[in-house]
């Protein structure tokens, strides 16, 4: 072996050379080519054993938390009811409001004629469409001249009946006297007597006939003067001065205003439940009648109503409904009388005028062992819901006795003190638990306090030692 120096002076030992034939001969290439297959191979055996190892771990643990599950620990679930709002029954007593619309009409509307033809000589300030009158007021007078000298005609003619009656009936005395005196033998007397009977009652008949005639001349100057026939109000106008009017033509219409008719139509199955006032004196159903258009709505709502009775029923079915009309008598429809009780005792109702619509609520009997319900209460027609003492949904049939709008009267399998259910549910289940709204609001007012408890601090005292002496500050005097 030899050592070799290279250009950094470092001394290098070279491994001995086979000599050959006076030739140096490089190491054997074999060798180092089995040195690192061995190392490759060892290299790779390292690898597929990490590998192996590596999947045995991932299976072991993989296996151990398939045997060996996470125990997660399971929560209850919270079961929530529905909140729902009650309402209790109440008494089982009901009254029934009948409710339905109307139209008003007159009770006495009367169009007026002439009873003779003559000329419009003067007529009333009063005829006016829209005034007032009072019965026997003077509204028109015609002409009465012609009907004056009709009656002087007949009063002439009564003169001379009366004269010629007079003139048979003392000309039948004598004869009664001659036949009295002479005998009732004496056929001439009798005969005499027998003359002057039938001019006696000719006489008679036509002293009659001058009557009438002047009792009906005096009627035709009368009828020169038309009156109000009752009291009311003039609804139309067609005279004039001068104008000629014939008995054909009407001169004005009047209406009584005293009261009006509401004619109604109502179920025919509550008839039984209503009295009418034609049948028991004025003791009818009572009725408020409110107005719902055609008029201006005062300030305060009472002065819109009217009180009214039941008065008849009508014959004839509604045509488009179906339903029974009766008539309703309503007192004071203008409204010139004053509110009882109103801020302002010059305070007038509201009028009431012919053709009005109206809205009617009639007051039924007083009903024993029935329940009103509120507005929705019924389910599938004729169900509803409890909320019964174990807190769960009970679903109970009733019997309905009359529904109409708001109003819903039913009897039967109910009990002052159940507990409707008002509230809408989605799911109604016989049976499914419920929670009140009340409870609901105490549960929150619960959750929602904190209880805070007062708590002293806790402070701990050390006896401080004080020295007797202080040393003074630097500088200081003691």
């Amino acid at each position: 072996m030899s050592a070799v120096h290279n250009d950094q002076g470092n001394v290098q030992q070279n491994k001995p050379s086979r000599q050959l034939a006076g030739r140096a001969i490089p190491p054997h290439h074999g060798e180092g080519n089995q040195t690192t297959s061995k190392a490759s191979h060892k290299s790779i055996l390292v690898t597929v054993f990490l590998g192996f190892l590596v999947l045995a771990i991932t299976a072991s643990i993989a296996a151990y938390w398939l045997v060996h599950p996470s125990r997660i620990p399971k929560r209850p679930i919270e079961v929530h009811p529905p909140i729902v709002t009650t309402i209790k029954v109440g008494e089982p007593k009901a009254q029934p409001i009948i409710s339905g619309f109307g139209h008003v009409e007159p009770i006495h509307q009367v169009m007026v004629n002439p009873e003779v033809t003559a000329m419009v000589k003067q007529v009333s300030a009063k005829l006016s469409p829209g005034n007032g009158v009072e019965k026997g007021d003077v509204l028109v007078q015609l002409d009465a001249r012609e009907y004056q000298t009709a009656l002087r005609k007949a009063e002439a003619a009564l003169s001379i009946a009366k004269a010629e009656y007079q003139q048979a009936q003392g000309l039948k005395d004598k004869a009664t006297k001659e036949f009295k005196f002479l005998g009732g033998d004496m056929t001439p007397a009798q005969r005499a007597l027998e003359r002057y009977e039938p001019q006696l009652k000719a006489a008679e008949a036509k002293l009659d006939e001058a009557k009438a005639n002047v009792e009906l001349a005096k009627l035709n100057v009368e009828r020169t003067i038309l009156v109000a026939p009752f009291s009311g109000v003039i609804s139309h106008k067609q005279v004039e001065v001068g104008q000629r009017v014939t008995t054909q033509q009407s001169l004005f219409t009047i209406v009584d205003t005293h009261a009006f008719w509401v004619n109604a139509a109502i179920p025919a199955d509550v008839l039984n439940w209503l009295s009418f006032g034609a049948e028991q004196g004025n003791n009818g159903s009572s009725v408020e009648v409110a107005l719902t258009s055609g008029t201006v709505k005062a300030a305060v709502s009472q002065t819109n109503i009217r009180n009214g009775i039941v008065w008849q029923r009508l014959p004839a079915l509604s045509a488009d409904s179906r339903q029974v009309n009766i008539l309703i008598k309503v007192n004071n429809p203008l409204g010139t009388k004053p509110v009882k009780g109103s801020v302002s005792e010059k305070q007038a109702l509201t009028p009431l005028f012919i053709n009005d619509f109206v809205a009617l609520s009639i007051q039924g009997p007083a009903l024993e062992n029935v329940f009103t319900l509120p507005e929705g209460m019924l389910r599938d027609g004729n169900v509803v819901w409890l909320f019964d003492e174990k807190g769960r949904l009970k679903k109970q049939a009733v019997n309905v006795v009359y529904q109409q709008g708001q109003q819903v009267l039913v009897s039967g399998n109910l009990k002052p003190t159940d507990e409707l259910i008002s509230s809408h549910l989605s799911v109604a289940i016989e049976g499914m638990p419920l929670r009140r709204e009340a409870e609901k609001q105490m549960t929150a007012q619960k959750n929602n306090t904190v209880s805070i408890t007062p708590q002293q601090p806790s402070i701990t005292t050390q006896q401080l030692s004080v020295p007797e002496q202080v040393k003074p500050l630097a500088g200081g005097k003691s």
